[in-house]
């Protein structure tokens, strides 16, 4: 039985957490939260944030770098030495960090069309705020169907990769908590920290969607929240 219990202040902020672990009760994860008169994260468990006057995450103790921005006030360099670039409309653009490389394109309305991960290309067809579809964007399957989903009344129901349909699990705040097949096996299993943090990631069929029911960029760790990205101690970008 999967189990999550919360605590809160006078406030309505998050201060703790304790999951057992799905699909089995199986080991038992806590968490505890602090944070200061701007609502800023300054403390989960040990890990220490400092925030300047403007609100941007400006230290985390024991990270290998500092988070630095732009003149515009977007992060630039983050606390994991990941460096970021943005287009004239502050949408991110590019992302680096050691040997991983990714590219982003958006269209008028500010919804990504294309992510290029180490020279790999997915072009995205929308349903208005929805990705209907997923496409190779280069390589031997340039312009067939990566993955297609099933749109339903309360949001994303479905994935279809390789032929094969498959359905999601979710939980009561709509993140993805796995995948079964048509047959009622259970062919993928998810976990996240409060903050969208992977915690568990089991499974070999393709599928982006997670946390909160957005798309996971697995190569850089960052959820794409429908115009701006979030993660790395859950800043945004773009």
């Amino acid at each position: 039985m999967r189990q999550h219990t919360y605590a809160y202040d006078s406030m309505g902020r998050l201060t703790g957490s304790t999951r057992r672990l799905q699909p089995n009760g199986g080991p038992q994860t806590s968490a505890t939260y602090q944070y200061d008169n701007a609502d800023n994260r300054t403390r989960q468990g040990p890990q220490v944030s400092a925030y300047n006057p403007a609100d941007q995450l400006t230290r985390v103790n024991g990270a290998p770098t500092q988070p630095a921005y732009t003149s515009s006030g977007s992060m630039h360099r983050d606390q994991n030495n990941a460096q970021y670039t943005y287009d004239w409309r502050e949408q991110l653009k590019t992302f680096q960090q050691g040997s991983t490389n990714l590219s982003f394109s958006n269209n008028g309305n500010n919804l990504r069309m294309e992510k290029v991960a180490n020279n790999v290309s997915t072009r995205y067809l929308w349903d208005g705020d929805d990705v209907l579809k997923e496409y190779y964007g280069n390589g031997a399957n340039q312009g067939q169907v990566k993955a297609a989903y099933f749109l339903g009344a309360t949001g994303r129901q479905a994935i279809k990769v390789d032929g094969q349909w498959h359905i999601y699990l979710r939980d009561t705040h709509g993140s993805m908590t796995g995948l079964v097949d048509l047959a009622g096996n259970r062919v993928a299993t998810y976990e996240n920290t409060d903050y969208g943090e992977v915690l568990v990631d089991e499974g070999s069929v393709y599928n982006p969607y997670r946390w909160n029911g957005e798309p996971l960029d697995s190569e850089s760790g960052l959820t794409y929240m429908l115009r701006h990205y979030e993660g790395r101690e859950q800043r945004g970008n773009g």
